[in-house]
């Protein structure tokens, strides 16, 4: 699937879940679908950007990135996720959700 064709999808899925087309940047929302990586695809336009520019600063992200591909090169940063989350700053918490125990 070519990254805008994708980009139309992801977008599509959100409002599917209820996520308003119009809205503030950075403002609380129900669904948050961003596209990180694209294979080796690097590409920078108002619509999307790949890899993510975020991507080194979020442990959210790397976490479960490292634990499905740690050796993966980011395009254009090229390092490797693992690396990435090593020397990623982000102190935040980042845990496991408990589905099972949940009503």
């Amino acid at each position: 699937m070519k990254p805008f064709d994708l980009l139309d999808l992801t977008k599509n899925i959100e409002y599917m879940l209820g996520r308003k087309k119009h809205r503030k940047k950075y403002m609380p929302r129900i669904i948050d679908i961003d596209i990180l990586v694209h294979g080796a695809s690097v590409m920078e336009t108002k619509e999307l950007v790949i890899p993510h520019p975020n991507i080194v600063h979020r442990k959210f992200v790397l976490i479960p990135f490292d634990e499905i591909a740690p050796d993966y090169k980011i395009p254009l940063i090229n390092s490797s996720v693992h690396e990435l989350l090593v020397n990623c700053e982000d102190q935040s918490f980042v845990g496991l959700h408990d589905m099972e125990n949940k009503a």
